[in-house]
């Protein structure tokens, strides 16, 4: 699979920066935490920020699906 990057950069024929999906999931963070803290997500458990993540990149990678 070929890595996109969000804001790719050439430096001797390689290509740096973030990529799209780390992209994604960071611009979709925001409102899953907010949710997570606002809605009926959170259980009382401060210790999810794995979980957290992982929605993240789940919705990440449910816009790389769909750009295909």
């Amino acid at each position: 699979m070929i890595t996109q990057h969000a804001f790719p950069t050439q430096f001797e024929r390689e290509a740096h920066g973030m990529t799209l999906r780390d992209y994604f999931a960071a611009k979709a963070l925001p409102s899953i935490i907010e949710d997570w803290y606002k809605d009926e997500l959170y259980l009382g458990d401060d210790d999810n920020a794995e979980f957290i993540a992982i929605l993240a990149f789940k919705m990440a990678d449910a816009m790389m699906e769909v750009r295909k």
